[in-house]
């Protein structure tokens, strides 16, 4: 369970840098991806 939720926060954080960089696309499927994390833990 842990190592699915450490690896969202870290899409997250990605997700951030990216979003400030304006990379919208690649912000929103690190964001998509994190909540399929999230959902995945037990």
């Amino acid at each position: 369970m842990q190592d699915f939720v450490a690896k969202a926060g870290r899409f997250l954080k990605s997700a951030e840098h990216l979003l400030a960089l304006g990379d919208y696309d690649s912000c929103a499927s690190r964001c998509d991806y994190a909540m399929f994390l999230w959902l995945r833990q037990p």
